[in-house]
């Protein structure tokens, strides 16, 4: 029997759901190409259902109002598509946190190139107006340092413009990953993509895939989070199926971040076994998480649980998320017993005694608040996460999974 047969017959098998990310894209690629394709194993999650549903509500032209509640993904894509309709008159609009949340730089962008949006409340947020409007410019500029999301939304669009689309980044650009996420998608599909210092450049070609079929890669941001309960675990495995090291997914970067703070990856051709391994850890664990960032939370839970300070970067997008995660991080790590601050972008975060997971985690209507701090649950199980249900945005399935092992 081989090393990787004998873990498999010891190690939990959890089940994660395909990338939310990877889902959305499709979903607004497919729309634009009339729902010729399939769409193999689409994530669970709500952020993804919520999308389905408001395409279908757009194709079948039952309401002009959409509701994106509390998706940035749904609602920065869905601003820039409907943009693009050729008739009638939209609403796009979102719960009371998405209307908190900016959107001027990519409603800027596409006024530029002939769109008509107006807005309805707030200057630079949700709600807003959307009219029919033919494109004039094949140029356009947009800030990257807000979120990629919304150079993402024009790279979509681009495949149903009359004419290549040069995309020119004002500032520095948050999350890369994610945009070179959309441009292995566009490639995909045969569309030719260069990003040369801070222009993109999204050429006119015909869509093209060798097979209607699309198979959606499991979600490596669902699987962050199980390396917390491998990592304070006494001699515990997981398999996760479905993960990949090649993948497009920036969040697969979790592995190597891991294998500095004692968790081992170990890649088969179904997915992946982790298990504790003994490392030096570092007095100081640093990262910059511009290309990540929806890994903080889980990796300062980490630091935290194994007990040693951190220092963390790249923290742009934290505070635009479903809630200000830098806040939310503070005032919930600080009831613990851990000194947090924020001082030059830089979040420092220091143990200054005995760990204290016992105070009830809120989440802040976070679904990554509630993932991240569950696993602490290994060093104490009365910990206890208030409204835990908030997973759905996510991973619908990630409490069922818990139970496998806890």
């Amino acid at each position: 029997m081989d090393s990787k047969s004998s873990l498999c017959q010891s190690s939990v098998i959890v089940n994660i759901p395909s990338s939310k990310s990877l889902s959305n894209r499709w979903l607004i690629i497919n729309y634009l190409l009339g729902n010729t394709l399939c769409l193999n194993d689409l994530s669970t999650a709500d952020d993804t259902r919520l999308l389905q549903l408001l395409l279908k509500q757009l194709e079948e032209k039952s309401s002009n109002v959409f509701d994106c509640k509390n998706a940035g993904t749904v609602a920065r894509f869905l601003t820039a598509l409907l943009s693009m309709q050729s008739d009638g008159e939209y609403i796009l609009t979102g719960d009371c946190r998405m209307c908190q949340r900016p959107i001027k730089p990519l409603v800027d962008a596409l006024l530029h190139i002939g769109a008509d949006i107006s807005y309805l409340d707030k200057l630079g947020y949700l709600p807003l107006k959307i009219k029919e409007k033919k494109y004039t410019t094949d140029v356009v500029r947009v800030s990257g340092s807000v979120s990629s999301q919304f150079i993402s939304a024009l790279m979509l669009i681009a495949i149903s413009l009359p004419n290549a689309l040069k995309i020119i980044i004002d500032d520095k650009c948050v999350s890369q990953s994610y945009i070179f996420m959309t441009m292995a998608i566009l490639r995909q599909l045969g569309i030719g993509v260069q990003w040369k210092n801070r222009e993109i450049t999204i050429e006119k070609a015909k869509p093209f895939l060798k097979s209607k079929y699309v198979e959606i890669e499991k979600d490596w941001s669902s699987g962050a989070y199980f390396y917390n309960w491998v990592l304070f675990s006494d001699d515990f495995q997981l398999f996760i199926s479905g993960l990949y090291k090649d993948s497009v997914q920036g969040d697969s970067v979790v592995a190597d971040i891991y294998d500095a703070l004692g968790v081992e990856t170990i890649y088969t051709e179904n997915g992946i076994f982790l298990r504790k391994k003994n490392v030096l850890l570092p007095k100081v664990f640093k990262y910059d998480f511009s290309s990540c960032p929806d890994l903080v939370l889980t990796v300062a839970v980490a630091c935290v649980g194994i007990g040693i300070d951190a220092e963390f970067s790249g923290l742009d997008t934290l505070p635009y998320k479903e809630t200000n995660r830098i806040e939310a991080l503070e005032t919930e790590l600080k009831k613990m017993n851990i000194d947090v601050f924020l001082h030059d972008n830089v979040l420092y975060i220091k143990s200054v005694g005995d760990l204290y997971p016992t105070l009830p985690v809120a989440t802040y209507n976070d679904h990554r608040m509630a993932m991240s701090f569950a696993s602490l649950k290994m060093i104490n199980k009365d910990l206890f996460i208030e409204n835990p249900d908030v997973v759905v945005k996510s991973f619908p399935e990630y409490w069922e999974e818990v139970k496998k092992f806890l």
